[in-house]
């Protein structure tokens, strides 16, 4: 299963003239809020960390159509036709309009920057051209280590990671790094709302979890109506 599909196509290569290329992505985004999303994408078997644009571009003027494009990190080949998969992880900010492209050059820096460090604080800090997103070392740790890293990110008690970890393998993700990256993406989707806590651990209250849950996958998930995917 996968949060956004699509094919790469060429864009007006705006990114490229300001000095950051990007691959604009045909994709259905089917409800996806407009904003600027860290996230890893799958490119022939192969991941990359990657700043992800969903929205209108309003700084350029793309006649309010809503477009999908990703600048990845550490990639420099052309990828033009190719299919890739993008998983979001957290969401850093809204899409905005600037009064210059210099400007908005400036703010795609700080969004680089900014995600380059919120990859840091998950572990997802590896380049390496050969490792593929399913041998990742922080989407393999032995279970009691992921968890304590998610406790530690999250302040999750054992309980909940279980009862998340179980919902999204019934929901049809049974590959445990990418059942990771959903596990992780929905805990940075707790934090985007108004969830406050005084105590160690996040409560939910009775049935908190599961709406929270059911809200998460209706936000982010390409294709809500089929609700078991291989």
């Amino acid at each position: 299963m996968t949060i956004i599909a699509g094919t790469v196509v060429k864009g007006k290569q705006l990114g490229r003239k300001l000095g950051f290329p990007t691959a604009n992505v045909a994709a259905k985004l089917n409800g996806l809020q407009d904003g600027v999303y860290g996230g890893l994408v799958l490119v022939d078997h192969q991941f990359y960390l990657g700043v992800m644009n969903i929205g209108v571009k309003p700084t350029v003027g793309s006649h309010l159509k809503k477009t999908l494009e990703i600048f990845l990190f550490d990639f420099h080949r052309d990828i033009y036709g190719e299919k890739i998969e993008c998983s979001i992880l957290f969401k850093m900010r809204e899409e905005r309009r600037f009064d210059s492209l210099e400007s908005l050059k400036k703010q795609i820096k700080k969004d680089i920057s900014c995600a380059a460090k919120r990859f840091e604080l998950i572990g997802m800090t590896t380049q390496n051209k050969k490792e593929n997103l399913i041998s990742h070392q922080e989407l393999n740790l032995p279970d009691l280590y992921f968890y304590k890293k998610c406790n530690d990110l999250y302040g999750i008690n054992r309980g909940v990671y279980n009862v998340i970890d179980n919902w999204f393998f019934e929901y049809g993700i049974t590959q445990i790094a990418y059942r990771r990256i959903y596990i992780l993406s929905f805990l940075s989707f707790l934090t985007e709302g108004d969830q406050k806590t005084s105590s160690k651990y996040i409560k939910f209250g009775a049935g908190g979890l599961t709406e929270k849950l059911s809200r998460f996958v209706a936000a982010y998930i390409e294709e809500p109506g089929e609700n078991r995917l291989g």
